[in-house]
């Protein structure tokens, strides 16, 4: 069976570009379930948001591998090239969106973990001091004389 080597390296192109969608789609769950956990201060939901960011960075690690593979398949002329390259800045993508979700959910699991502090009332209410400046304490200043 002959294979050509330009079938195989689209393939392969394709298959990167195939797994760029579903880590953009991946990342953009974990902003979603991020903003819910933000909005309803779900500290499950925020948890499941750390197991998301897992998956996309193992994708992201394996299609930096095989964008490299493509590469070294062949020799590629300028399109194909630039296919290449865009490729190997948009896995930067998911990437930040997927770490971008998980500081939303950082600070969820800080709220929610963060012992409630008790506020107190002062024994003895305060007073509010009247300032020696005319008007200022509050009240009005007496006629003012021309």
């Amino acid at each position: 069976m002959i294979v050509r080597w330009g079938t195989q390296f689209h393939d392969r192109l394709d298959a990167l570009t195939d797994r760029l969608a579903s880590m953009s789609h991946l990342a953009g769950e974990a902003i979603e379930i991020a903003t819910d956990a933000v909005v309803h201060a779900d500290l499950p939901l925020a948890e499941r948001v750390f197991d998301l960011n897992e998956q996309v960075e193992a994708r992201v690690a394996h299609a930096r591998t095989r964008r490299w593979r493509c590469w070294r398949l062949q020799a590629p002329v300028a399109r194909d090239l630039r296919q290449v390259i865009t490729g190997v800045h948009l896995v930067a993508d998911p990437s930040r969106m997927g770490g971008l979700a998980q500081h939303v959910a950082e600070s969820v699991r800080r709220r929610r973990t963060r012992p409630t502090r008790r506020r107190t009332r002062c024994a003895t209410p305060t007073t509010r001091r009247a300032d020696p400046r005319p008007g200022l304490d509050g009240q009005h200043p007496g006629p003012r004389s021309r």
